[in-house]
């Protein structure tokens, strides 16, 4: 699927007090309260702006500590020059953060030295935790907000084109069952057809591990729905250059699997916009429900569905001159396309409503 258009923990609580931006050249001390911690910031060496905002840095994995740290002001660490730092970290520890403690414990209360490229954009927050959606809710509802928005408007299909539907987040399209399930129906309609794209755009933003769906598919002639991701940063450096990865598309039939990546060689999408696919027979996915996953870390994903693995991908997958472009953050879609150059449009044979069915969503990082 193509694109037509960050997240954070909801229990992380706002600082309670902002420091203000300090001077060139003089040594500071700064407090930011997070969680019932006090992180304390001693700038030894400043350049403009150079504060590391503690309670986001030691939520973020230890070997990206400083260079993915986000400041006061919005900036990076990585975007300033060599600078020096000191931290502590007072009063007492909380169980689930004793091993991000523990891990920093080496540096902590001590100064280190990072060397950073000037010109790095800033980050989207952190990982959120393990994230569980069952859809549990009232019947003709639509699905939790503060997990999930939409893409609305005539669909867009950046590499392939052509779709039809028009996409909404009227309850005619995306509801709650009022049975533990999510559904996605597109429509026949007497002006054309209506659908619905689901996204945690803004709201779950993610950063390796594991992100599942345990989903029905639909099929048809012109039918293509997708499980997938993009690169959290679309909106600011444009498709393909953000990466996406292709869980599960199925095109016409449930009895053809495709997975792929998408990324930028030169001016064009992998293999002149074709993407880097694997593809292949398999029993009907549309007759039950099937767990569809991604195993993802930094320069290696792995793709499969239930037990079975569909294909795995590491950066010497890549054809010449292509870029990996999946280590960064992304967000998840789940959408039933109509039409398109791909699938073609639909015909009299093709059955609607077109349902897709998700019994749940998760997010392991």
């Amino acid at each position: 699927m193509r694109p037509s258009g960050n997240g954070r923990r909801s229990d992380t609580a706002p600082l309670r007090r902002q420091p203000t931006e300090p001077r060139v050249g003089r040594r500071h001390r700064l407090r930011a309260d997070w969680g019932g911690f006090c992180y304390t910031a001693f700038v030894t060496k400043a350049a403009p702006k150079p504060i590391v905002d503690w309670a986001v840095a030691v939520r973020m994995r230890t070997e990206d500590l400083l260079l993915q740290a986000i400041t006061p002001f919005g900036k990076p660490i990585a975007s300033y020059p060599s600078v020096s730092y000191g931290f502590c970290v007072t009063r007492g520890l909380s169980m689930p953060l004793l091993s991000v403690v523990v891990s920093v414990s080496l540096v902590a209360c001590s100064s280190f030295s990072v060397a950073a490229p000037e010109s790095a954009p800033p980050p989207p927050p952190p990982s959120p935790g393990l994230v569980f959606d069952d859809f549990n809710g009232p019947a003709e509802t639509l699905p939790n907000p503060a997990l999930w928005t939409y893409d609305i408007g005539p669909a867009k299909d950046i590499s392939s084109g052509g779709d039809l539907e028009t996409d909404t987040n009227s309850t005619n399209n995306i509801r709650l069952d009022g049975q533990g399930h999510l559904i996605i129906q597109a429509l026949k309609t007497s002006t054309g057809y209506t659908s619905a794209r689901l996204v945690t755009r803004g709201k779950v933003n993610m950063l390796y591990g594991t992100i599942t769906a345990r989903i029905k598919f639909p099929s048809g002639q012109g039918i293509w729905p997708a499980f997938w991701t993009l690169g959290s940063n679309m909106d600011t450096i444009g498709w393909p250059q953000c990466g996406e990865i292709d869980i599960m598309e199925l095109v016409n039939t449930g009895s053809t699997y495709w997975v792929s990546l998408h990324g930028p060689q030169g001016k064009s999408d992998y293999l002149d916009g074709n993407g880097l696919v694997t593809s292949g027979p398999i029993a009907d996915l549309t007759k039950d429900f099937h767990d569809y996953w991604v195993n993802w870390h930094p320069n290696s994903i792995t793709i499969g569905v239930d037990a079975s693995t569909l294909a795995a991908f590491t950066p010497s997958s890549l054809p010449p001159g292509a870029q990996w472009a999946s280590n960064h953050p992304m967000y998840a879609l789940l959408d039933v396309a109509v039409g398109g150059n791909w699938p073609g449009p639909p015909d009299e044979s093709t059955p609607f409503p077109a349902t897709m069915i998700v019994d749940w969503f998760k997010y392991t990082p």
